[in-house]
């Protein structure tokens, strides 16, 4: 990437205080990441570790609310290889007790969301259309097939994420005076954030390296890895020159392209000083998901009009490398 060549009339000799700010904002947004990036790749692998030598089930279950107002488990995947007695649930079943003991969410976190010796029974109490029975589940030794594919998987989510960021950072201190350049790190950062809290390998109990606050930092990475969209857009009306309408109408184009991310941060930001579970992030979200992908779209279909367009050579080098 030919970073010499991006949009001069964005390179201040003179920073104002304004670019001072952004151009701190990005470099400590990366480095945080990469650091952040860093000890979760130490914590996963000691996760790793110790799933190889536990006991894990291979049926799934599901949350459902019960009239109490109390989340219940069922089963949303049965599979014959935890229940070696013959006898088993079905699909749709819910779990009463485990053990002896009610199945609240709590107790449920402390008996089923843990590292456990192998060969581990529990016995279920489960209810559905066969009537209340109880089930003998059997924890058992994770297939090296199933194991070599988790660790294929969780190995090439830290490369891209790696690569992202790596990306992301080296382009902005190659030349952090270029709003361009900017905007393209921000979009890395974001990407990496997707691969960090959207793709998870490893339950984080597994691991015997526990982060403090490594949950609260993944659901924030959450929120903003939901700001990719308008990265993108941001990017493609700016590089590898702003369009015309952008230059003319960018104090208040760029903003509002804004406005339905930074909603979205603001009212999560509400519900986490208030400590009050309204779920009004996900009803916003619901309203400004759809102005967030057409963000998207938008976005590309600038990119494709202009790699089109384009008959200057380096410029279309440029575009090349965004696709």
């Amino acid at each position: 990437m030919e970073t010499e060549t991006l949009v001069p009339q964005f390179v201040s000799e003179k920073p104002s205080n304004r670019d001072a700010f952004f151009r701190a904002a990005a470099g400590l947004a990366g480095l945080l990441l990469l650091t952040f990036l860093v000890l979760l790749l130490y914590q996963e692998q000691s996760g790793l570790k110790m799933y190889r030598k536990s006991g894990v089930f291979q049926s799934e279950f599901g949350v459902v609310a019960s009239p109490t107002g109390d989340s219940l488990r069922v089963f949303r995947v049965v599979h014959e290889r935890d229940f070696p007695d013959g006898l088993q649930p079905v699909i749709g079943d819910t779990i009463l007790k485990i053990g002896s003991e009610n199945a609240t969410p709590d107790y449920w976190r402390t008996a089923m969301q843990r590292a456990m010796p192998p060969d581990t029974q529990i016995v279920l109490q489960v209810s559905g259309e066969q009537g209340v029975h109880n089930y003998v589940m059997h924890a058992r030794l994770e297939t090296a097939a199933n194991f070599t594919m988790l660790l294929l998987i969780d190995i090439l989510r830290f490369l891209i994420a790696l690569g992202f960021i790596g990306v992301g950072l080296w382009a902005f201190f190659a030349q952090p005076n270029s709003v361009p350049v900017r905007v393209f790190a921000w979009f890395c950062f974001s990407m990496t954030a997707v691969m960090i809290s959207g793709v998870r390998i490893m339950p984080t109990y597994m691991g015997t390296v526990q982060i403090p606050y490594m949950d609260q930092v993944r659901n924030s990475l959450g929120i903003f890895a939901l700001g990719l969209s308008v990265f993108w857009l941001h990017l493609q009306l700016l590089f590898p020159r702003p369009l015309k309408f952008v230059a003319k109408h960018r104090n208040w184009l760029i903003p509002a392209i804004y406005v339905p991310w930074v909603t979205l941060i603001v009212v999560a930001l509400m519900e986490a000083i208030t400590g009050f579970d309204t779920n009004l992030a996900e009803k916003i979200s619901q309203w400004v998901l759809l102005p967030m992908l057409l963000s998207l779209v938008i976005g590309f279909v600038i990119l494709s009009r202009r790699f089109a367009r384009t008959e200057d050579r380096l410029e279309k080098r440029q575009l090349r490398l965004v696709f």
